[in-house]
């Protein structure tokens, strides 16, 4: 009896979860927004789907690294990139700041980053 109810209490989660997930998925997709989480330690770039629309990229299949997602980044924005890791402190716990990627087809799209680190990981959106 202790395990149906365990049982039952697990599904209860797991559909929970994946109406939470979905929901993250619908407003991302609305407000072209994606999510993305960097792991310092191995330096790849984990993103969520809505990345391939936002920033025009078809795949995330293959890993990004840092370098790879700092390329993309507009050469005038770059240097600001890549200093923003450097001013997170206990009285900055977040980023948050707007730079231009260049797209695979030449555009240039503005984005706004909002990141906050954990111990060995950035999360942004």
């Amino acid at each position: 009896m202790v395990l149906a109810v365990l049982v039952e209490e697990r599904k209860r989660i797991e559909e929970a979860l994946r109406k939470s997930e979905e929901r993250f998925r619908l407003a991302a997709h609305a407000g072209r927004m994606y999510a993305y989480e960097w792991d310092v330690a191995t330096d790849i770039v984990v993103r969520s789907e809505e990345h391939m629309n936002v920033i025009g990229f078809n795949s995330l299949a293959k890993p990004l690294t840092r370098q790879q997602l700092v390329a993309r980044v507009h050469p005038d924005d770059r240097a600001l990139f890549i200093g923003s890791v450097d001013q997170f402190s206990p009285e900055h716990p977040t980023i948050r700041m707007r730079y231009r990627v260049l797209r695979p087809d030449g555009s240039v799209v503005w984005l706004e980053k909002n990141a906050q680190p954990s111990s060995t990981r950035m999360a942004g959106c």
